[in-house]
Formats: C-alpha cells, structure tokens, sequence
C-alpha cells in the first residue's frame, strides 16, 4: 500500500486537497497535527472505489503517528465533469515542478489562488510561499558584541560564506573580525587571513585545545565576530558549547548565534543528518549556499520550511559584493518559481 500524506489547514481543509489530488479512491487512514496547528493526513487509493473489508489484524500503515477511522470522500455524482486546473494554474504547476517542488507543496500552494480577486495567480502563490517560511532576524544588539558561527558538512560553503557576511558588514560600516577554529586544514586560516587583510580587519587562528572566551575570539571593541568552524561535527559542537558555556561564565556582554549552512545541492538524507549533527547548538538559523549550482532548489528550502528553521542568507555565486543576499519572502518565492534569485 502506498501512502501519500497531505497537508491542510484543518481537517476539511486537508480532505479537500486529498480529493482534490487523488479523486473519489482516496482513504484517509491516519492524521496528525502539526506544529502550526494544520492537520497531516495519511492517505492511500482504492482504484476499485469500493469500500474495502477493514481486517482488525491489519497492520498500520507506516509513519501514521496516530491510528484513524477510514475516512472516505462522498461520491460525485455521474454528471460532474473531472476537475481540470485553469491553463495558467497549469503553467505555475509546470514551473514549480521544474525547480523540484514535490507535489504535496505544488497542491498547497495552488489551492491558495482565488478567482475573482485584483491579486494576481502568481502573486497569490509567490505570497503563499513565502508566507510558508520563517525568516532569521538579525537586530543590532545594543552594547553586546555578537558572534555568528557558521556550521556545517565541509565544503558546503562555510568560510566563503563567512567572508561574504564579514564584506557585506564592512560595507555597511560595522568593525568586526574573524575568528577561526579550522587550525589544521591546510589553507584554512591562510585564506580567512587573506581576506581579512583585504577588508582590513584582523583574524585570528584559535588551534586545538585554546581556550575558548570573549578575550581569545577578539569581542572586545567589535561589533561582530565572524567565527570559522572546521565541518567535524563533534568537534565544532563541543567547542562552541565550551564557548558558549565560558562566555556565561564571564558574564560577558557577548551574544553567541550558530547558524548551519546548508548547499541547495544537498539531498534529504543529508540535510537530516546535518541537522541531526549540529542540532544541540540552539541553531538560530540557517544559510543557504550554492544556488547557482542546482535548477532544483526548492528540494532543499521545502525541508527547511518544515524544520521551522529561519532563514538568514542566500547565497548563489562566488562574488563577494553581489552573491549574498538577505533572506525575503519575495526571494525565497522567485526560487520557487524562477529557480533561481532576481
């Protein structure tokens, strides 16, 4: 038996997207709530549309987190013709489909169009994307110096990330520096170094076994500091909680954010275990590299709307001036529909 699971806003909501995607065979065999208070269900297709004997000894059905009476839509009657999208409907679903939207968000986000209104269809769906995500706020913190720390799977981006925020920052008239905790990877630091001196700022190589406090990373007398981890996710946990933990300590005016950079090239095994990996950090967020180097970025951004887990960055090319971008709900729309940013 296969399971589709579709998402609503409530009970009715969701059954009517379930009939609406899979006709009058759909069965609902389980639900569950979710965490903005929507409704999952479970379904499976009869293609006899016939009520089926229900075998008490019947097994569940995988990943049904609570058991559900079946649940079957009423017949239409004879006369009513098959539901057909409207041709531009037709057209959003083919470029959705095009940057890897599954079908479960297609479906949810079409049926967020309303005839009849001044807003246009594609306007209505770039709002309902955006809308679906959260996005990372970054205040000034008045009298606090703030440490962003970038983690991640090696080569997903992290230090090139880094020195786009610190140039982005530098621009903006912010004194910052680098600090870095990838002492042993060849050219690691040299090349953080390098940047830095270009920016005219100052980094600093924090090897194995240094401590870890508001002194070493430099927070005195900056803004911001641009903390390098080394993609070993063990290690790079332990030491920013030792850091975290040690600036407590001090009671140290410094603020201390991870945010876990995530390639749009990822493919869900991966993205989990990232997550799995750097999730005793207090994440405040997340980054999203390497979007020119996929058409399918919504594969990526559609398991990130589901963790919850804000958005701060986009990133999708080499150059340091115009590669990097803020997250908006009007960007995150375009990749959905453009596959890639303005």
């Amino acid at each position: 038996m296969q399971i589709h699971r579709i998402r609503g806003n409530d009970l009715n909501d969701a059954l009517r997207r379930a009939k609406r995607t899979h006709g009058e065979g759909a069965v609902v065999v389980g639900h569950e709530r979710t965490s903005d208070g929507g409704i999952t269900l479970a379904v499976t297709v009869d293609q006899s549309a016939a009520v089926p004997a229900v075998e008490s000894g019947a097994p569940k059905p995988a990943r049904s987190p609570k058991p559900a009476d079946v649940v079957r839509f009423p017949k239409a009657e004879a006369t009513e013709p098959p539901t057909k999208r409207p041709a531009l409907l037709e057209e959003l679903a083919g470029r959705l489909s095009a940057t890897g939207t599954s079908q479960e968000w297609i479906e949810r986000v079409l049926s967020n169009v309303e005839e009849g209104t001044e807003e246009h269809p594609i306007d209505q769906v770039g709002n309902a994307i955006g809308s679906a995500f959260r996005i990372a706020k970054l205040p000034k913190a008045q009298g606090l110096t703030r440490v962003l720390a970038l983690v991640g799977p090696t080569g997903s981006g992290k230090t090139s990330g880094l020195i786009k925020i610190g140039a982005r920052l530098v621009r903006g008239g912010h004194p910052l520096r680098f600090a870095s905790l990838d002492s042993r990877r060849v050219g690691a630091v040299e090349q953080l170094e390098a940047y830095a001196a270009a920016l005219r700022v100052e980094a600093r190589a924090l090897p194995d076994g240094a401590d870890l406090n508001q002194q070493s990373i430099g927070a005195a007398g900056c803004e911001v500091v641009l903390l390098d981890t080394t993609g070993r996710p063990q290690q790079d946990c332990a030491r920013l909680v030792e850091l975290r933990r040690n600036l407590e300590a001090e009671e140290a005016k410094v603020e201390l954010s991870s945010f876990l950079v995530l390639p749009a090239t990822l493919h869900r095994a991966a993205m989990q275990s990232a997550i799995s990996q750097f999730g005793d950090l207090r994440l405040a967020g997340c980054v999203i590299t390497k979007l020119d180097e996929t058409p399918e970025p919504a594969h990526v951004l559609e398991y990130v709307a589901e963790l919850g887990l804000p958005i701060a960055f986009l990133s999708d090319g080499r150059d340091l001036g115009r590669s990097l971008h803020r997250a908006t709900p009007e960007a995150l729309a375009d990749l959905f529909l453009r596959g890639k940013l303005s």
